[in-house]
């Protein structure tokens, strides 16, 4: 019984060969070594160990690859040290180079070098049905061009791509109802499964038949390595994937580039993910090193690994294609809540990708994400798009993922802690919409006629919309509050309330954040003007004084911020709120730049009530306790107390009740109140009465008087505490 494929040397009488399953083929009778030495040229002697033959030819037509055959060259130095290339069993190269083989499926050339070492091999696909199903199999493979105007040229390095889909090939032949398309894909399954022998029963016995613990040695890892396949590994306590790009073997010799793999033997992959550059997304490649291990290991104890060999594979695909959407969505600029492990930058505002600058830091705070305006400012590499081909697309809208991307997207979004100014990467995951507190601005005391009219001015001021109120284009444009008052009445915890109310960011400063030469100074407070506008974001400017005060000729330097101020405001966009409790000695030149002016007188002790009951509600879960009546709180409420003290002292009540694992007492209210009213009396005692500044009406703000702690200790005693 002769094989159904057969190819022919053209020379001589066939005579029956004993294939692989005891299939007999035809080959040529080969070449006495005296009859090629004679003219020089060198001849094929032993079969080669891919264990190719000669079958008879099945002739289909006299196109190009469309006889169903396969031809074996080889290339060789001839006495005369001339390279030249025989067809095996052939004497004489009677073809033009070009024309070799015209009509043959398969064309394979092995190399030789001038020691007569075979070194490489070169497949030729000739076969238009072949063209046809490797560039509708597989697709693409690096090494190889599947493009249907030329013929597939396969290298020695490439061949792998012929095992790693020798079973799709299998499946479309099969389904294929073209008989000549299944001829010549049986004959190049035959060829693999002669060409890579010895490999596919290594992989049958280490990698198929037994998925649960699957593994290889050192040198076989390319076998369950296929690129495009999804690889899976751990960045920390973080799933990632990859796609694979290219794998490639390094010996590792004594002048390697790299010191860290000098003399290392290792596999070199290189793998795409998606990611954001700021402007655009696209694909990234990176390099993974996989060293030299001894003996056999399983997939699953490397660093890097094929994701279908994982234990929960359809768990983690699962999961990160969730990830790679919410990445998407979070292209833009997003005010979002974060709690959890992050990189952030050491510098404040100052973003950077340099690792060693980078510290792992628990952020529990709301962030800004926002990629363009990171890389453009950003210290060290950026993601790299190598070709046009790598971009995606730049923005949301014109971008449309596969869910093979969705997995590969990247699980860190840059971004900008809100409360302490670091730059850094935030893990998706864990990247939340705000919560905002809608009950912060109800809570504000403050007269409703004053909460109506802010209210009013920052709701009604769209700032993509509303247009100049100054002849200068560019200018006036902004909205610039002043809150002034004592300490602890509201001031600040206004803006913060009123970002929540208006749903809007809110970006915070203090004159301690500004110390420095003028033009320092200068840059960190346009930077933050800049962020503020671009993020719409109200802008706090707390402790302002010393950009405000009153300038004067003995004092330049002062004079100069107070300048830069003024100057910067002129062009500000946003919304921007100042406060001090020195409102008497503000230079006049802002009065015309302040559009809405709030007085905060101190507290009073309705209003000091009313706090304690917030505050003491807040501590103890959200309702207020049975034991804090009406009459502990006018009790509370007559201490001589800011707003800030309640809060701190309801806070430290807290701790106390939750350091002895029970629910707060009203006993741990009291102990906070002596606290605070010892340190106000230490404080009277050791600080001078002096002048802290004129409020509204002109009169000088002095240190409050305060109940002494004698008086607070009775109060512990009196029968409204007791009852």
């Amino acid at each position: 019984m002769t094989s159904e494929y057969s190819t022919t040397s053209g020379m001589g009488e066939p005579h029956e060969y004993i294939g692989e399953e005891g299939d007999k083929t035809t080959e040529s009778p080969p070449i006495s070594d005296k009859e090629g030495e004679a003219q020089g040229i060198p001849c094929a002697k032993e079969p080669e160990p891919d264990g190719l033959d000669f079958i008879d030819p099945v002739e289909i037509n006299d196109g190009s690859g469309a006889d169903c055959e396969l031809h074996v060259y080889e290339s060789r130095y001839d006495t005369r040290g001339e390279n030249v290339v025989l067809r095996v069993g052939v004497k004489h190269e009677f073809e033009a180079p070009k024309d070799r083989s015209h009509a043959a499926a398969l064309v394979l050339t092995r190399f030789y070098s001038e020691d007569k070492e075979l070194y490489s091999t070169r497949l030729e696909v000739r076969s238009p049905y072949l063209r046809k199903a490797l560039r509708e199999v597989i697709k693409s493979y690096p090494g190889i061009d599947f493009d249907p105007a030329n013929n597939v040229w396969i290298h020695e390095d490439d061949a792998s791509c012929l095992f790693h889909y020798r079973e799709e090939l299998k499946v479309y032949a099969e389904s294929s109802g073209d008989e000549e398309m299944r001829r010549h894909l049986h004959m190049l399954l035959q060829y693999v499964k002669r060409r890579f022998h010895e490999e596919i029963k290594r992989y049958d016995a280490t990698v198929a038949k037994r998925q649960a613990s699957a593994g290889s040695e050192f040198k076989y890892l390319w076998m369950a390595y296929k690129p495009g396949d999804l690889l899976y590994q751990k960045s920390g306590e973080i799933d990632t994937l990859a796609t694979l790009e290219s794998l490639t073997f390094e010996e590792g010799d004594l002048f390697d580039d790299e010191d860290e793999y000098r003399g290392i033997p290792r596999w070199e992959m290189r793998v795409k993910r998606v990611q954001r550059n700021g402007t655009h997304l696209g694909y990234v490649y990176d390099k993974i090193i996989l060293k030299k291990y001894e003996g056999f290991a399983a997939f699953s104890t490397l660093d890097i690994f094929p994701l279908h060999f994982h234990s929960e594979s359809q768990q983690i695909k699962t999961r990160l294609l969730a990830r790679g959407k919410k990445y998407m969505s979070l292209a833009d600029i997003h005010h979002c809540q974060y709690n959890g492990t992050a990189k952030l930058s050491q510098l404040i505002n100052r973003p950077t990708t340099v690792k060693d600058e980078l510290i792992r830091t628990r952020v529990r705070q709301r962030i800004m994400v926002d990629f363009e305006e990171f890389y453009q400012n950003a210290k060290g590499p950026q993601p790299d798009f190598q070709t046009p081909g790598d971009i995606l697309g730049s923005t949301s809208s014109d971008i449309r993922l596969e869910d093979t991307d969705f997995l590969i997207c990247h699980h860190e979004v840059t971004g900008y802690t809100l409360i302490t100014k670091r730059w850094g990467f935030f893990d998706v995951e864990l990247v939340h919409p705000v919560n905002f507190n809608e009950e912060a601005f109800q809570n504000l005391v403050l007269e409703e006629d004053k909460k109506q009219l802010i209210s009013s001015l920052i709701l009604s001021r769209n700032l993509e919309v509303f247009s100049s109120d100054d002849f200068i284009e560019g200018k006036g444009k902004g909205v610039i509050i002043l809150l002034h008052g004592p300490p602890g009445v509201g001031k600040t915890f206004t803006a913060e309330a009123m970002a929540d109310h208006a749903r809007r960011p809110l970006l915070t400063a203090n004159s301690g954040q500004f110390v420095g030469p003028p033009p320092y100074v200068e840059s960190i407070l346009s930077r933050l003007l800049h962020l503020a506008e671009r993020w719409q974001a109200l802008l706090l400017l707390d402790e302002a004084d010393v950009f405000m005060q009153a300038r004067n000729l003995s004092d330049l330097e002062r004079n100069g911020l107070v300048s830069m101020l003024l100057r910067i405001l002129e062009y500000f966009e946003g919304t921007l709120f100042l406060t001090t409790n020195r409102v008497g000695t503000i230079d006049s030149a802002f009065m015309s730049r302040i559009h809405l002016a709030l007085s905060y007188s101190p507290l009073t002790k309705e209003a000091k009530q009313h706090l304690w009951d917030v505050w003491i509600a807040r501590a103890c879960g959200g309702e207020r306790p049975a034991w804090a009546a009406d009459k502990l709180l006018k009790a509370l409420a007559s201490f001589d107390v800011s707003g800030r003290d309640i809060k701190n002292i309801a806070l430290l009540a807290q701790a106390v009740a939750k350091s002895g694992q029970r629910g707060m007492a009203a006993d741990d209210i009291w102990k906070g109140v002596t606290a605070m009213t010892q340190f106000q009396e230490d404080f009277k005692k050791s600080v001078p009465d002096e002048g802290l500044g004129r409020n509204i009406d002109g009169k000088e703000l002095t240190v409050n008087q305060t109940p002494s702690i004698s008086w607070a200790a009775k109060a512990m005693n009196h029968w409204w505490y007791r009852s």
